[in-house]
């Protein structure tokens, strides 16, 4: 039999199979492209039964949406929607199984433009310690609430379940079915790896592992790696280890039992949370566990900071601490001494409003802070006063302190920072506008107890805060484009400590003598404030920013690593200003500047994320390294890249990550840069050097290396 197009009946019968299997096997209940004029005579009775008996079985699964919008929508930032198709649950297989196929992260969103990010080995990585939060997550992200481009996936997630849930059982009681059930635990294994394969022991998994035929399911399922950059292809081993992933569907099946199958869609939210929303915990309503996403354990639940209120009735913190600096002063310029109280460690206690639990609201700070904080009335500690500029402490309302090291103590409130309920780092209001008005180069503010600790042991913290420093941002722009600061924060942190240093200067030993009572600490702390003419942290953005005056060293380049210095000059308040705003080459060490040629700056700091060369001796042995970035040209009305290299020495090379090393040259390599280069300064274009040193230091170091080789060859 022909058809009114001339198919025969037997392609037509194919036809109607073919529609058949749509239906019962792949789940499809519109044929889009047959229409009543596409039907020929013969056929029309039975093929629009079948077409209104597809139309009367069609599936509508969502109450809160179209089926259309049922699709993974990718994610420009963490505030974006976020939506992951989920399966139509008709669609199984001959075995009975739904049919699933989960995206990638790459599809639905990029936290991370440093697959460092995503290892173990980030902290020794070149990802700065500000960028953290963004990997480890932050303990006030840890809500079940959700957020408004949440709603629409979590709505979705509820509605696919009691869809499931009505169908196998008949009506819905809080209890998940079993296929539900499978979808969920599967989507948990895909995507807790997406934000946390920084836990070694969240390990991947493969989902087209067959389990049921696999003797070992756990070892054919999950794959672990502490490989540089899991998603990017490297290889995998099948160590199993402690598994995080196991450890919270454990916890997610208990929480599914206590409050209902909700606890499935509000972790899978949770999971799917990053960048400036990424939590540390994953918390449920009604439910008194938390699980601890960075090491994969469940903790008791304390809740959130507003279920609790202060004991006193309002925010009174009480001394529990004195935070004495034990850092090892590197800097002989650098006239202070370590070993005596910087800071206090204050704790406001609070009690739960419904199960009376008992909890410290910590607050670690500087004495600066203290006494600015407390004078100001911005915190109000119990027993300290400070009345018509006299100090009073109650010694009784204190007696129960401990003395902590500031070593300790930055490690304490680093990891509070990130698991706490409530921020325990104090930030002055000057700090926090300072770096407000350095917004556009993402700059989170630091704490001065923070500062001490990384700072104060620097072993040239004194020229550091003049080279590292700056006063705007133009300044502060001008010398990231020209890598004399490697990143904005550690600008932040010596433009901070430039404007600190007088201050800890002033404060003298009697301000870190155990001796003194609290009282005249705080004294001695307020009068070496008022001494410098200390108003806050945004001195240093300051043009007559308090500020020890750097020293003007002139020195000219005579050969190959030999300098002539001329006597130290002290510089002016006016001088140093200028100078600064004016001149962001690398201070201290220049060549001079005549009426006929600029300034040659040699020295240039590495820019971050370089790769690394190894360099090697006349005998094939490593005397140190070099990092290769680039800038572009512009040559015959052309744009094209310009390649540097910047020398640096044995130790710098030995530090550097392996991953990092991609390459090694011969020491004679250097003469043509070298030669290229001394043209460059006959021609007056000192602007397309290739050659640099990493410092001073760096340049006498080869004057030597390069010497004893000469010295070998002689010999030789």
């Amino acid at each position: 039999m022909i058809s009114k197009y001339g198919t025969e009946e037997a392609s037509s019968e194919a036809l109607l199979a073919t529609l058949d299997y749509c239906k019962y096997h792949l789940g499809c209940t519109t044929p889009y492209s047959i229409t009543i004029e596409n039907i020929s005579p013969e056929f029309f009775a039975e093929t629009r039964a079948f077409l209104e008996s597809l139309a009367l079985s069609e599936v509508t699964v969502f109450k809160h949406m179209d089926a259309a919008d049922n699709r993974t929508v990718f994610q420009n930032s963490c505030t974006d929607t976020v939506f992951i198709e989920l399966p139509n649950p008709t669609n199984i297989d001959e075995s009975g199984d739904l049919l699933v196929t989960f995206p990638e992260r790459g599809a639905v969103c990029q936290p991370y433009t440093d697959k460092a990010a995503e290892t173990p080995r980030y902290k020794v990585s070149s990802i700065p310690k500000y960028q953290y939060p963004l990997i480890e997550g932050v303990a006030t992200n840890s809500t079940y609430e959700l957020h408004s481009n949440e709603q629409k996936y979590y709505d979705a997630l509820i509605d696919w379940i009691n869809y499931n849930v009505e169908n196998e059982l008949g009506e819905d009681k809080g209890i998940i079915d079993a296929e539900s059930e499978e979808y969920m635990r599967s989507l948990i294994e895909v995507v807790y790896p997406w934000h946390w394969s920084h836990n070694p022991d969240v390990p991947l998994v493969d989902t087209t592992a067959d389990s049921e035929s696999a003797g070992d399911a756990m070892q054919s399922k999950y794959v672990f790696t502490n490989k540089f950059g899991a998603y990017g292809g490297a290889e995998i081993t099948g160590s199993i280890g402690n598994n995080a992933t196991l450890e919270l569907l454990n916890f997610v099946k208990k929480a599914a039992v206590s409050i209902g199958y909700k606890a499935y869609p509000l972790t899978i939210i949770q999971l799917l949370r990053w960048g400036e929303r990424k939590p540390t915990f994953i918390t449920l309503p009604d439910f008194d566990m938390q699980f601890n996403l960075g090491d994969g354990t469940v903790t008791e639940c304390i809740g959130n900071i507003d279920d609790y209120s202060y004991v006193h009735g309002y925010e009174v913190y009480e001394i529990v601490g004195l935070i004495v600096d034990d850092s090892v002063i590197g800097d002989p310029k650098f006239k202070y001494t370590s070993g005596g109280v910087v800071g206090f460690a204050l704790g406001a206690p609070m009690i739960n409003k419904v199960n009376d639990k008992k909890m410290h609201k910590y607050k670690y700070l500087s004495m600066i802070d203290a006494v600015r904080a407390i004078s100001a009335n911005k915190i109000s500690v119990k027993g300290v006063t400070y009345n018509n500029g006299t100090w009073s402490v109650e010694q009784d309302s204190i007696a129960d302190y401990y003395v902590m090291s500031l070593s300790d103590v930055v490690k304490v409130f680093e990891h509070d920072e990130s698991n706490a309920l409530y921020d325990p780092v104090y930030r002055s209001d000057e700090m926090l506008e300072m770096c407000m008005s350095l917004q556009s180069f993402n700059v989170k503010a630091p704490s001065q107890l923070k500062l001490i600790h990384d700072l104060f042991s620097d072993a040239k913290l004194t020229d550091h805060v003049v080279e590292r420093s700056f006063r705007t941002a133009e300044e502060l722009k001008q010398k990231i484009s020209q890598y004399l600061i490697t990143s904005p924060a550690e600008a932040v942190q010596y433009s901070i400590v430039r404007v600190l240093i007088p201050v800890f200067e002033a404060a003298g030993y009697d301000a870190v003598n155990p001796d003194t009572s609290l009282a005249q600490l705080l004294t001695r702390w307020e009068n070496s404030i008022k001494e410098v003419g200390y108003q806050g942290e945004t001195d240093a953005t300051k043009p007559e920013a308090v500020t020890k005056e750097p020293e003007v060293r002139t020195q000219t380049i005579t050969s190959f690593g030999a300098t002539n210095t001329t006597p130290v000059v002290p510089a002016t308040a006016a001088q140093a200003t200028t100078r600064t705003a004016n001149a962001p080459e690398q201070a201290p060490v220049t060549t001079a500047a005549t009426a006929s040629a600029p300034a040659i700056n040699i020295f240039k700091q590495v820019p971050p994320d370089s790769n690394y060369y190894l360099l090697l001796g006349i005998n094939g042995e490593v005397i140190g390294g070099f990092a290769a970035d680039f800038i572009h040209i512009t040559v015959k009305e052309q744009l094209k890249k310009l390649f540097r290299f910047t020398l640096v020495d044995k130790a710098t090379i030995d530090s550097v990550p392996p991953e990092r090393i991609v390459g090694k040259e011969s020491i004679v390599m250097v003469i043509p840069w070298m030669l290229s280069d001394l043209s460059c300064i006959l021609k007056n274009r000192q602007d397309i050097f290739k050659l640099f040193f990493k410092d001073q230091e760096t340049m006498d170091y080869y004057k030597v290396a390069i010497n004893e080789m000469c010295k070998g060859v002689k010999n030789k």
